[in-house]
């Protein structure tokens, strides 16, 4: 509700704190058993590798896909890139410090994990602050999507509404199916990178000055085909009816970047 500047001021406090913490809980764990009995934990079997990784896709898809939303405000090209390698390098390693208790424990509820390492009123303090820092660049993100189909409301209107409806999903329990909802957002959220990349290294040319927006056709034809299909492509493999890479997720990018660049070059020219 209150802008970009406040996120940034929120999460130079926020980031920090919930790193030091990770470390802290990885250092737990390691004091009670071997790093190499991690490695050689047997797995339940219950999900391939291929849609494993769709899986973690999903989970992060949107904050890759909505990059144009947090890295509008910066200065150069070189600016906007740096702005987004915190989700390049360092989600891995956040990744893999969440992932260390989980094994350790053979246990994915991290509030569980901390009352095992006795360490559960931090961490309920900290586990706020994590939230509270993903879902404002999430609500941040929902505000700039929902404010280009309902022009008639206010930021403040949306941001209210749309935490609203967050809120009501979250007491609803939507946590109950949130990897079959990952799942649905890397079948159906990756097509859309596909598109960004074809456009921007095979048709724009990089090319994406404000002054020639007005010329740009209203609605993409090629890049919403391109998506949809795409979307069809990646569904498919999840069902094992198709398999390009085995990973679903990747099927759909590269199915949407391929008919992307072909439906706008040579099919729908001039209604990308």
């Amino acid at each position: 509700m209150y802008g970009f500047r406040f996120i940034e001021r929120f999460s130079s406090l926020a980031v920090p704190l919930l790193a030091l913490f990770m470390l802290y809980v990885v250092y737990l764990v390691l004091q009670r058993i071997q790093l190499q009995d991690l490695w050689s934990a047997p797995g339940a079997g219950g999900m391939s590798v291929g849609l494993a990784i769709s899986t973690v896709v999903g989970a992060n898809i949107l904050m890759a896909v909505s990059g144009p939303d947090l890295t509008r405000y910066a200065r150069t090209g070189l600016e906007g890139v740096k702005s987004v390698s915190g989700l390049a390098a360092g989600y891995p390693l956040i990744m893999l410090a969440s992932g260390i208790p989980a094994l350790a424990f053979a246990e994915s509820d991290i509030m569980k994990i901390m009352v095992l390492l006795g360490v559960a009123l931090p961490a309920l303090f900290i586990l706020v602050f994590s939230t509270w820092t993903t879902n404002t660049v999430n609500l941040y993100s929902a505000v700039l999507t929902l404010a280009a189909s309902f022009r008639r409301f206010s930021d403040k209107q949306l941001a209210m509404a749309a935490g609203a409806l967050g809120t009501l999903g979250a007491v609803l329990g939507i946590m109950d199916v949130f990897l079959p909802f990952v799942l649905i957002l890397g079948i159906a959220a990756t097509p859309i990178a596909g598109v960004y990349i074809a456009d921007f290294f095979l048709l724009s040319g990089s090319d994406y000055r404000l002054e020639r927006l007005s010329a740009r056709p209203p609605v993409g034809y090629s890049a919403l085909l391109a998506w949809i299909a795409g979307t069809g492509v990646a569904a498919a493999a999840n069902q094992e009816l198709l398999a390009l890479t085995t990973v679903p997720a990747a099927d759909g990018m590269i199915s949407a970047f391929v008919l992307h660049a072909v439906l706008s070059r040579w099919v729908l020219k001039g209604k990308r």
